[in-house]
């Protein structure tokens, strides 16, 4: 059973934590303490961020329908206008940010701690075969009309619909200027339209949104986290290296797991990232693919190892699934080429295993998050037994 004194005091510590706040920071520091009471070593890194989603998509949004009157008098200029910030909004949404490396005014930090791996007696000085990467936000988000049960269960179809619009503009302006039918910029009004609410929208949830207390999202994958770090200290693998990464802002377009990315390179072949978020409801799911548009398949090889234990332990009702929703921290490692998967709580609250009263009040079950270490820990033990036996990279450890 996981340490449910972690999971007390995250309880006590979980409260509405936006990117870059203060309440941010109180949940480093806090985490930071916690490792360094476990003896992990860590440290933190400070970033630069946006605070909140609505800041990634507002200068594009609004550069294309301010693009579509520009073209009223200036054909060519609207069409250059528009094609860029279509381009813009796109690399946004596929975790390629530009709006957010230039309007960077709030502080957050990334909280990383490394649990070594334990080799052998005569082969102390051997490097680690495998590297997993536990990755759990320290961030809670805000809730909008967005996130009603309608919304969220259409959310595929209204992102291709908000893509295919950005995207419609400049392709009506460019016909408009070959073409000079004037219908043509006319019509471009309904695109412009659906781009328009749709910014509306994401504005709604990061202005006037309910901010969630912190406690589920992502209190309960913090908690487990933090007990599975101290079950690794205690018994450490063999061969696989643990790196825990606690990220900041994860709701400002995954921009703490972006910035760790960007400034740490690993091999894809031998490194595996696993995100927990929102772990204390059930039933505990593990994401076979991810994306709202494109999916990205999640690693086939930790889906395997996660589908085998849950087989073996049918009483803990864990899943695999496709999430559609809002991209978690997994998806910037999958873009970026690396093994990745993420377990999380199931994203329906129909579906939860928890009473009413519970996932109104984003209380978590100590259960629940146990059933989540279960999963992480049989996940990283499977892949160190395989990294042992000399399946990975040839080398000659001894079993």
């Amino acid at each position: 059973m996981a340490n449910l004194r972690e999971v007390e005091r995250v309880i006590q510590m979980s409260q509405p934590r936006g990117p870059g706040s203060d309440e941010e920071r109180q949940m480093a520091s806090f985490v930071a303490g916690r490792l360094e009471r476990l003896g992990v070593p860590h440290t933190q890194i400070d970033f630069r961020t946006v605070r909140g989603t609505a800041t990634l998509y507002l200068v594009p949004f609004l550069g294309i329908l301010v693009s579509i009157g520009l073209a009223w008098f200036y054909p060519l200029a609207g069409l250059i206008g528009s094609t860029i910030f279509a381009l813009i909004a796109v690399l946004e949404a596929t975790n390629r940010p530009l709006i957010s490396r230039i309007f960077r005014l709030d502080k957050s930090q990334n909280v990383l701690g490394l649990i070594p791996h334990q080799p052998p007696e005569g082969f102390e000085d051997a490097d680690p075969l495998r590297q997993v990467v536990l990755i759990a936000p320290l961030d809670s988000p805000r809730l909008g009309w967005l996130d009603g049960r309608t919304m969220r269960n259409s959310i595929r179809g209204l992102t291709l619909l908000a893509l295919f619009s950005v995207m419609a503009i400049p392709l009506m302006i460019a016909a408009w200027l070959f073409l000079e039918e004037e219908l043509l910029l006319f019509l471009a009004g309904i695109p412009a339209f659906i781009v328009f609410l749709s910014l509306f929208f994401i504005m709604q949830r990061d202005l006037a949104g309910k901010a969630v207390p912190g406690r589920n999202s992502n209190g309960s994958g913090i908690a487990a986290m933090l007990a599975m770090a101290e079950d690794l200290m205690r018994h450490p693998p063999v061969g696989v290296e643990t790196l825990l990464v606690f990220t900041g802002a994860s709701q400002s377009g995954s921009a703490g797991m972006t910035n760790f990315l960007g400034e740490n390179e690993f091999n894809p072949e031998t490194t595996y990232f696993i995100s927990l978020e929102s772990v204390g409801r059930g039933p505990i799911c593990f994401t076979r693919a991810e994306g709202p548009i494109f999916s990205l398949q999640s690693s086939p090889g930790m889906v395997h190892i996660a589908g085998e234990i849950a087989l073996s332990h049918p009483e803990r009702l864990m899943r695999p699934i496709v999430h559609r929703g809002i991209p978690t921290e997994q998806y910037a490692a999958l873009i970026r080429g690396y093994q990745a998967m993420t377990i999380m709580g199931h994203p329906d609250p129909k579906e939860s295993t928890a009473p009413p009263e519970a996932v109104a009040g984003d209380e978590i079950d100590p259960y629940e998050i146990d059933s989540a270490c279960l999963l992480v820990h049989g996940i990283i033990r499977r892949l160190d037994d395989e990294a042992v036996s000399g399946n990975v990279l040839g080398m000659d450890y001894p079993d």
